[in-house]
């Protein structure tokens, strides 16, 4: 019977570290199969590169969606100021490689014209 009841509690300890596995792997979290310090310590840079890169990315997006916006309005004020932000934002995107140099490039063409299209510059 004492072996039963130690049976049971060994199983309930060994399930908890699963189920909190499972948790971290629904997260996103993946365990590293790093072996050597350097090893990890490359994982944990990289963890924290993509963090701060997908972090970046969805603001360049959001200032292009705000780009948009402005370009609907059509109100030169926020179009200058939303167009140079733009522009920076994509240039330093470029630079420090979250996209390539020729899609900032195919984003600055298609978004100057457009905002020359709605200030009345050029004919569609």
């Amino acid at each position: 019977m004492a072996e039963r009841v130690r049976l049971c509690i060994s199983v309930q300890r060994v399930s908890e570290p699963a189920r909190e596995n499972a948790k971290k792997k629904k997260k996103g979290y993946q365990k590293s199969m790093a072996n050597t310090i350097s090893a990890l310590k490359r994982v944990r840079q990289t963890e924290r590169r993509t963090e701060f890169n997908r972090f970046a990315k969805t603001r360049l997006r959001h200032q292009i969606r705000a780009m948009r916006k402005a370009l609907a309005a059509k109100q030169p004020g926020d179009l200058k100021t939303a167009l140079s932000s733009t522009f920076s934002l994509l240039d330093k995107a470029a630079r420090k490689g979250y996209i390539k140099a020729g899609t900032a490039a195919r984003y600055k063409s298609r978004l100057h014209t457009r905002v020359k299209v709605a200030m009345g510059e050029v004919q569609k």
